[in-house]
């Protein structure tokens, strides 16, 4: 799963998320290049229209069939809309997308990079190499930087065949 993850007002997160097995937990170093391989496979192939049609298509017919939500909660979302968007769009921001942008892709594919990015792995078999708690609710975690192997072989990858958008 990857997509835009609310951080503070004047920023979101691009968050790509992949559940591992226990096999798949000895491999993060690998997932994490086949990551960047398929983004490299991303920024090379262009942005193609279809792509962007689909998604209108299926965001359309969700805001269409929306469930209906409570007035309280309307009225909030709306009336945070209206400090970004114009009037006409306050009820189906976030919703609707109407413009086909690829230079919007295409920006953002290239933040997408191995020294911005920060790796979480989330698993009970970690529990003996925590030796931070953090204070307001005594979660346990541990801070390790990044190798600068694993830094280097995303930085160069290079194409894949494994991947490739759909025909």
């Amino acid at each position: 799963m990857a997509g835009e993850k609310g951080g503070a007002r004047g920023f979101d997160f691009f968050i790509i998320q992949v559940d591992l097995t226990k096999e798949g937990m000895a491999h993060v170093d690998d997932i994490v290049v086949c990551m960047y391989q398929y983004i490299d496979m991303l920024k090379t192939s262009g942005t193609p229209s279809w792509i962007f049609q689909e998604i209108k298509d299926l965001n359309n017919m969700s805001f269409k069939f929306k469930d209906k939500e409570k007035p309280t909660s309307c009225v909030q979302n709306c009336s945070e809309s209206m400090h970004y968007f114009p009037m006409e769009d306050v009820l189906s921001a976030g919703h609707l997308v109407k413009e086909f942008r690829p230079d919007l892709v295409e920006d953002l594919l290239a933040r997408l990079n191995p020294d911005n990015m920060r790796i979480t792995l989330v698993s009970k078999s970690y529990k003996d190499e925590v030796d931070v708690t953090e204070r307001w609710y005594g979660a346990k975690y541990n801070l390790t930087p990044i190798s600068e192997d694993l830094l280097n072989n995303c930085r160069k990858v290079t194409p894949s065949s494994k991947f490739h958008l759909p025909p």
